[in-house]
């Protein structure tokens, strides 16, 4: 009862605090969006190519990653490779993100933040600056994708409507004077990045396991029915939250603000669904082989089990074919 409570005064909180946002410019560096993407993206880039491929996940794997690199007929090994490498770099950006971003998150939708507060006691660093530098980290993460690896249509859409979102928001951000939504319209797509770090995380990890351990079943179907569960249960949260703050402050939203969010918050919700879907089937999947294995094994102890009745019972029959020698005694 006190959980629900405090909930109640939580959400409350949030949303008068998320009405009475104060008008002004998110970051001061906003207008320097540019600059910042272009640097995360070369670190991104060299932390790809001489941190992770060249020695990391060599390190973590050994032979596991070689092989992957080796080219044979009839299995895609590069595109195997490249997906590895991507899972690791995408969960570590999650986390990145989630430790850096999630208490000033909270600060600016429940506290009594804004964006001008100062980060981490710096007078330097605005909560805004960091929230503008996370946005370009997420952006790089899925054009690195988009560039690096082949991904579904589903997937496809969901990572160029990020970006072009994500580009949109810090743009509007720079037009507070005449668009009085810019601020709110940013921290929903805060709230959108938040939840889609946490839906979007454990499917990572039940990938990198799929290919470190690619015959323990029974660990992969729980892998991957955790991370469908898990997606799930973001995207209702998500959806909760979102249309909460978003009908809290109906009045301060422009005409095209009212159509549009609710329309790309249903594609994305529909693009995690869809993920949460083919986790659900690769766990069935895996599900199936862990039957089929289970089922062999008992054949095979079935079958061990009468091999050596018939072996002891055949070492009776020669025993009793064996003629007693002279001088042997018997008993009658």
């Amino acid at each position: 009862m006190a959980t629900s409570n405090s909930t109640t005064i939580l959400i409350s909180r949030s949303a008068k605090h998320f009405k009475n946002l104060p008008s002004g410019p998110v970051s001061d560096h906003a207008n320097a969006a540019a600059l910042t993407l272009s640097v995360t993206i070369t670190v991104y880039a060299i932390f790809r190519q001489f941190i992770f491929e060249k020695w990391l996940l060599h390190w973590l794997y050994g032979t596991i990653y070689t092989d992957m690199k080796k080219i044979l007929p009839g299995k895609n090994n590069e595109r195997i490779r490249r997906g590895f490498v991507n899972h690791h770099m995408s969960a570590v950006a999650k986390v990145i993100m989630f430790c850096i971003g999630v208490a000033p998150l909270f600060w600016v939708t429940c506290g009594n933040s804004d964006f001008d507060t100062c980060f981490g006691g710096s007078c330097h660093i605005k909560v805004g600056d960091v929230f503008v530098v996370l946005f370009q980290i997420m952006v790089t993460m899925y054009a690195f994708e988009l560039c690096y690896r082949t991904v579904s249509l589903v997937s496809f859409l969901h990572h160029v409507g990020t970006i072009i979102i994500g580009e949109f928001a810090i743009y509007l951000s720079q037009l507070y004077d005449q668009e009085k939504s810019a601020k709110v319209e940013f921290l929903l797509c805060l709230w959108w990045g938040f939840f889609d770090l946490i839906a979007e995380f454990w499917p990572h990890i039940a990938m990198i396991l799929y290919r470190i351990y690619p015959n323990n079943h029974t660990l992969l179907k729980r892998a991957f029915f955790c991370a469908a569960a898990l997606t799930i249960a973001g995207t209702i949260t998500e959806t909760m939250m979102i249309f909460y703050l978003f009908g809290s402050v109906w009045s301060q939203w422009t005409l095209p603000f009212m159509i549009a969010t609710p329309i790309l918050h249903c594609i994305f919700s529909a693009a995690q669904v869809w993920g949460s879907w083919k986790e659900y089937n690769m766990g069935k999947n895996q599900q199936r082989l862990e039957r089929e294995g289970d089922a062999k094994r008992r054949d095979r102890n079935i079958e061990s089990g009468l091999g050596s009745e018939t072996s002891l019972a055949s070492k009776h029959d020669e025993m009793d074919d064996v003629e007693p020698e002279k001088g042997d005694k018997t008993v009658s």
